[in-house]
């Protein structure tokens, strides 16, 4: 008869203690051994999941479905990912009876794991620091795990139990294996996508770009060109890559790029950048501005602007070579003395403003500003001596309230005098015969503010409206429109208050100093 054998070997029933050692320790390998075959196994099939997935989210419900542990009533993984513009995206994958209902647990374990890697409470129903809602199920038994933490993504999982539970050894070993390989599959996936995300959104806002934008890589070739770029140049983009000016660009040190160019009877403004830190050799971005229409624009007004400062500085020097003869054609008498001044004064600032203001090259340099110290009195009499004439003429007398007239104020001197002329003009037109106009001044801060009131017609609210909104562009007021633009241009602003019947308030503020 064949002896029998136990199926389950007790070693504690070895007495030699010798033997009984050895036996442990080989034991203890078999076991080592056993767990990290498990292990590799383990890792082996979450990895094969990680090349076949789609996106994290699938390979993470492979890792959790393939993941065993006795007992375990959920399992839970919680991944924190930050992507493009650090817009932050969380990813859940759980398994288990009770990972539903242990949901609303999920964010006072990821503030425990915020300064530590481990949570392990073996029995829930004694002190612990996690707070139960009572209406909630609770698990008797929780294993926490940080398992990831970087710029870019944090990962947690946690484990529970519904019986009071000792965590071995080699419980615990294998979560941190377990968290290991997601670790490194989260590192991975995680890279990836951010890097196709920051792609999609990048080439998605380029195609959205209302301008041409070209990529240019090695041999000057075009890598990417939107849209816009493809229409516009309809499949001559590559000749943005052979302009002579891009090309010289592209042989200098220099990083960036503005310059003007010209492609296929179209005037260009670009700026480009050359793009050093990316994987393409030779990289640079660059985005091009039609300006076809401003240019052409600009080429005719310096011609128009050469032409009238020619013809018209001709007529102005004879009309002051004529008002020096009225002198010598006989005795004056004082008025008309007087009046013979006024003409010269006024053809010498005509001159001085035609001198000024015909020099294309000041609007293009500088914002157009010629800034130079001033005073608000020499500024405010220089603009009533040139009105005189229309004063005159319909009996309109001038009142002052100036707070300020001897300060130095920092402002474009013919520019504000063309404003001032502009706005006095337009309160005299306004009055009725006889009628005054006040000009009263003051600084406020950093602020010019001038006001020009007049007691004549005045103007409805509805057409103070309609002056702020077409920018003062009105063919009864041809004069406010410059007056605007000339505050515009000192970061200012045209204000205008009236009442019908009751006169009409210009009030102009200008940026006066630093």
């Amino acid at each position: 008869m064949p002896k029998k054998t136990n199926s389950a070997f007790d070693i504690d029933t070895v007495k030699d203690p010798e033997l009984r050692g050895y036996l442990q320790h080989l034991t203890n390998s078999l076991n080592r051994q056993n767990q990290e075959l498990k292990a590799l196994t383990l890792k082996d099939k979450i990895l094969d999941g990680f090349f076949h997935a789609d996106s994290l989210q699938q390979c993470l419900d492979v890792a959790v479905r393939e993941y065993k542990m006795p007992g375990c009533s959920s399992l839970r993984v919680l991944v924190h990912q930050r992507g493009p513009f650090n817009v932050l995206r969380q990813i859940k994958s759980i398994h288990g009876d009770y990972s539903q209902g242990y949901a609303y647990l999920d964010e006072q374990i990821i503030d425990q794991l915020r300064d530590k890697d481990q949570l392990v409470i073996n029995d829930t129903s004694k002190i612990h620091s996690i707070k139960f809602t009572p209406e909630q199920p609770y698990p008797r038994a929780i294993g926490a795990f940080r398992f990831l933490t970087s710029d870019a993504m944090d990962g947690y999982l946690w484990i529970s139990f519904e019986a009071i539970k000792e965590f071995t050894t080699y419980e615990l070993e294998k979560l941190t294996q377990f968290g290991n390989i997601l670790e490194l599959i989260c590192a991975n996936f995680g890279r990836a996508t951010t890097k196709r995300d920051s792609a999609v959104v990048f080439e998605k806002m380029l195609a959205m770009v209302n301008v041409p934008v070209v990529l240019l890589g090695e041999n000057k070739k075009v890598l990417y060109a939107n849209p816009i770029a493809e229409k516009i140049f309809n499949g001559a983009v590559e000749s943005i890559g052979q302009n002579a000016t891009v090309l010289n660009w592209l042989g200098l040190p220099e990083r960036n790029i503005q310059a003007e160019i010209d492609i296929d009877d179209r005037h260009y403004q670009i700026t480009g950048e050359k793009l050093e830190e990316t994987a393409f050799p030779d990289a640079a971005i660059l985005f091009l501005e039609d300006d076809t229409v401003f240019n052409r624009k600009q080429a005719y007004l310096t011609l128009m602007m050469d032409t009238i400062n020619h013809d018209f500085r001709g007529s102005l020097i004879n009309m002051q070579g004529f008002s020096k003869l009225l002198g010598m054609v006989g005795e004056l008498n004082p008025k008309q003395s007087e009046y013979l001044q006024l003409i010269q004064d006024g053809i010498d600032e005509i001159a001085a403003v035609t001198t000024d203001l015909l020099d294309v090259n000041r609007m293009v340099q500088e914002g157009g500003l010629k800034v130079q110290e001033c005073t608000p009195g020499e500024l405010v009499e220089k603009a009533l001596t040139l009105i005189q004439a229309e004063a005159r003429q319909k009996q309109v007398t001038f009142g002052k309230q100036m707070t300020s007239e001897n300060q130095v104020i920092l402002v474009d001197r013919v520019m504000v005098i063309s404003a001032l002329y502009h706005l006095l003009k337009q309160s005299i037109q306004n009055s009725h015969l006889g009628g005054s106009v006040l000009v009263g001044e003051k600084l406020d801060g950093n602020k010019w503010i001038i006001s020009i009131q007049d007691a004549g017609r005045g103007i409805s609210q509805i057409d103070i409206e309609n002056l702020a909104t077409n920018h003062f562009a009105d063919k009864n007021s041809p004069g406010l429109s410059l007056v605007y633009r000339i505050a515009r241009f000192h970061q200012g602003d045209l204000m205008v208050e009236s009442e019908l019947g009751k006169g009409t308030k210009y009030i102009l503020q200008l940026l006066c100093c630093d």
